[in-house]
């Protein structure tokens, strides 16, 4: 009987980028409780919570090579009415040698 032959895990077309930093809506510390997601065309990263004026541990990181040189955008969600606002600050997503982390400030106009 043939041994069986171990199997790994596929390793991701790209590590994560990990994004943490300030926010700002409409020119003032964003509040605690919006949302905050990093969008490259059709994908969409685990979301992550805001503090007072600030977001961390923001993961993006499409598992396929097609979003590579494309730009990552940053999306405000308020919760009680769903309306999202994109900030004025866009990443480009490359393939990175390993997981890397960014101090990354972002600006969103204000909620209409």
């Amino acid at each position: 009987m043939p041994s069986a032959s171990p199997t790994f895990p596929a390793v991701p077309a790209a590590w994560p980028f990990v994004f943490n930093g300030d926010a700002t809506v409409g020119g003032t510390p964003v509040p605690a409780g919006l949302q905050i997601v990093g969008r490259i065309d059709e994908y969409r990263s685990a979301s992550v919570t805001t503090q007072e004026g600030k977001y961390s541990a923001l993961p993006v990181g499409p598992l396929d090579s097609k979003f590579f040189d494309l730009p990552i955008e940053f999306e405000l969600t308020r919760l009680s009415d769903g309306k999202t606002v994109t900030a004025a600050e866009t990443m480009v997503f490359r393939a990175l040698p390993q997981p890397s982390v960014f101090q990354f400030n972002l600006t969103f106009p204000g909620f209409e």
